[in-house]
């Protein structure tokens, strides 16, 4: 290993972004590199926005029309069942992949047999014809059906000749290296594909050629040679017949000189594809299996989520032969590697590589600019955790990222909600905690949040992106479980309105519209138990693009000397902190939903009279 290298990504600067360029670059220069990442969440959403970039690289019309997207160059090391790539992504699965090339690369059936078969077509047609007419007119009864013409033979014989080997061109086109394939060959199966649905648009024309015409363009005998001008001059069908003919003849020699794995030997198959893949994507626990399997070296390995990834767990690749440089992309302040053991934690086995290097002054690259959060939800975290380093981006300065949900300063972009009577309490397992006061008030937030874009919805039916995604976090599972049950599926499978309900370490790498964070913890000592973690916080605070909402309780979060102290002391020095009483009265105001159209934020001026107006009408939330 001659080199390591340090990538830094603070909450919403374009971490997985990054490094899918990155890996796009790469692959553009054939250079063989291992991804590996802690779980297979992590892994396919890397894996995603590479294939992404790799269509959108491939937008040009011959491409799309005909289905074809390289991604031959990228591998999924992982089993299907285990996955959650998009929709239409799972081309780059190990199954998905070896299942479309056992048809292709098959011996009896696969890429010769249909080659063959075709040129077959395009030669012996006439011959055939008359064959299969002199057996018509010996067989043929006072009942039986007229005897085909020519054309209708023609077309017959071509829905049983073409569709294969065109399936078969685009599989090797998506799913077989392009480099290995050679680009030449690539440019040719790309050309035929084209050639092969003009020449069936043409034959299905309503004036069609004359069925004599049609034998003597499909019994003319074919050269290489012969201009291709001069064919277009006299029939477009003769150009057709003459350059599919010369490419299937190109390919089929050029095909015989590459080792291509034969399709009976899945094992063959499956180790074609790690062999000749530029990029090979797979957990750091599976990764282990590329030493025994004996492939091409890896020249790069980027390990994604490396903060969260145990040093004995980075050494696997690690250790990989032929390595020249390791990229380790992460960021320390936010959540570490899961240790269960208290004493193997208080041991330091939980810190990662990342971590290690990090604390010895190793050089990191740090990204600096954050896409996400609006001003006011990026202040704190920012501050608390990155030294101010961390810029704002143009899009969330810019007024149309400042969107109101629900009136009221209360409800703008970034607030500390006081619950002071709430209670927490053991759930009925006594394995984890709840606080039934911040689900009653996380629900009524919800109920109104919903209304509110239910009448916008049908005020503009004809507007589109009316969209408004939810993210409602808690550090501790039963809290999580309780909103999941007062929710219900209410709010399922609804068109434009999504929530989410998970704890802080599901939300990982995750970021919503809004985001409403149920502290808990509710008790006289200031007892914050593990939310005391200046990274499990970070995480919590650095989900929401537009809207944080924060759902506590004042004197135990002050009186816990963590984090949270200064969070509260910040929240109420930037006039951000509200009491739970005013929230009542001021959902149940007309609500409406300005969506993000370039609209100033209303939530300004002489909307802060009228909201200390409904504060004195206030009354307290039966909790």
């Amino acid at each position: 290993m001659s080199h390591v290298d340090l990538i830094w990504g603070p909450p919403g600067t374009g971490k997985t972004s990054t490094i899918s360029t990155l890996l796009f670059m790469l692959m553009k220069r054939n250079c063989r590199t291992l991804i590996c990442a802690p779980t297979n969440v992590a892994i396919t959403q890397v894996a995603s926005r590479v294939i992404r970039l790799v269509h959108e690289s491939y937008k040009d019309e011959s491409f799309k029309k005909n289905m074809v997207c390289p991604l031959g160059d990228v591998f999924l090391f992982a089993k299907n069942d285990r996955l959650q790539l998009d929709r239409g992504f799972d081309e780059i699965c190990l199954d998905r992949r070896i299942d479309s090339l056992v048809e292709c690369l098959g011996c009896d059936r696969g890429w010769r047999h249909f080659i063959h078969s075709t040129i077959y077509f395009f030669k012996h047609s006439v011959s055939d014809y008359e064959t299969y007419r002199k057996t018509e007119l010996i067989q043929r009864s006072d009942s039986a059906k007229p005897i085909m013409s020519f054309a209708e033979f023609i077309k017959s014989r071509f829905e049983v000749a073409v569709p294969p080997v065109r399936r078969c061109m685009i599989t090797m086109c998506n799913h077989i290296p392009r480099h290995f394939i050679q680009e030449h060959n690539f440019q040719n199966m790309i050309s035929l594909i084209s050639l092969l649905d003009d020449l069936k648009e043409t034959l299905y024309q309503k004036h069609m050629t004359s069925n004599e015409e049609l034998k003597k363009i499909f019994s003319q005998p074919v050269t290489s040679e012969v201009s291709c001008q001069s064919f277009l001059d006299t029939s477009s069908l003769v150009y057709l017949r003459t350059q599919c003919l010369t490419i299937l003849k190109t390919l089929l020699r050029s095909f015989r000189k590459i080792n291509l794995p034969s399709g009976l030997n899945r094992a063959a198959i499956k180790k074609f594809c790690l062999r000749c893949s530029s990029l090979v994507f797979c957990t750091s626990s599976s990764s282990y299996k590329m030493h025994s399997l004996y492939t091409k070296p890896f020249k790069v390995l980027v390990i994604d989520e490396a903060a969260q990834l145990m040093e004995c767990e980075s050494i696997i690749p690690l250790q990989l032969r032929g390595l020249k440089h390791a990229i380790l992309v992460g960021d320390e302040h936010q959540l570490p590697a899961t240790v269960q053991s208290k004493v193997s934690g208080e041991a330091g086995f939980g810190r990662s590589l990342f971590e290690r290097l990090s604390s010895l002054g190793h050089s990191k690259l740090m990204l600096k600019v954050q896409y996400r959060m609006h001003p006011a939800i990026s202040h704190f975290p920012n501050l608390s955790f990155y030294s101010n380093q961390v810029m704002d981006a143009p899009n969330v300065i810019n007024k149309t990222h400042e969107i109101e949900y629900l009136p009221g300063k209360m409800f703008g972009p970034y607030s500390f909600i006081s619950l002071p009577n709430g209670n927490e309490e053991l759930d009925s397992f006594g394995g984890s905690r709840r606080n039934l006061a911040e689900v009653d008030l996380v629900i009524k937030i919800v109920q109104n949040l919903f209304e509110s874009w239910h009448n916008e919805k049908k005020n503009k039916e004809k507007t589109t992106g009316n969209t408004l995604s939810i993210g409602i976090i808690s550090p501790y599972t039963a809290q999580v479980i309780a909103i999941k049950d007062k929710i219900g599926r209410k709010y399922d499978n609804l068109n434009g309105f999504a929530i989410k309900v998970k704890s802080i370490d599901g939300f990982q790498g995750g970021e919503e519209d809004i985001i409403i964070l149920s502290t808990m913890r509710s008790n006289p000592d200031g007892t914050v138990g593990f939310m005391s973690s200046f990274q499990r916080t970070n995480v919590a605070l650095t989900r929401a693009r537009h809207c944080l909402w924060i759902l506590g309780n004042e004197k135990t979060l002050t009186g816990s000397h963590s984090i949270w102290e200064g969070l509260v002391l910040d929240a109420r020095k930037r006039q951000c902190f509200f009491s739970a009483a005013e929230v009542d009265d001021l959902c149940n105001a007309d609500c409406i939903l300005v969506k993000n159209q370039g609209k100033k934020n209303t939530n300004s001026g002489g909307g802060n009279s009228s909201f200390r107006g409904e504060a004195r009408r206030i009354r307290q939330i039966p909790i």
